[in-house]
């Protein structure tokens, strides 16, 4: 998994609905993480806080897959 995936994973974990479309449009390439950055201060702080989860290895990947399993929308 890379580190989009694992900060896509940390928003969508948020109760903030924005977030959460952030996080699903990161995951399915739909936009870039400078553009999530830009969307609100409070959603650039929360992609650095789940940077700083992902340096420091302190998301669970199985759970991370999980989330990539039932959220990736996979082009046919």
């Amino acid at each position: 998994m890379d580190r989009i995936t694992y900060i896509s994973y940390v928003l969508h974990q948020s109760h903030n609905e924005r977030l959460k479309e952030l996080a699903l449009g990161l995951l399915n390439g739909t936009m870039t993480l400078r553009e999530a950055e830009s969307v609100s201060p409070i959603a650039e702080a929360e992609i650095k806080r789940a940077e700083q989860l992902y340096v420091n290895g302190e998301v669970d990947y199985h759970h991370v897959y999980q989330f990539v399993a039932e959220n990736m929308n996979i082009a046919s």
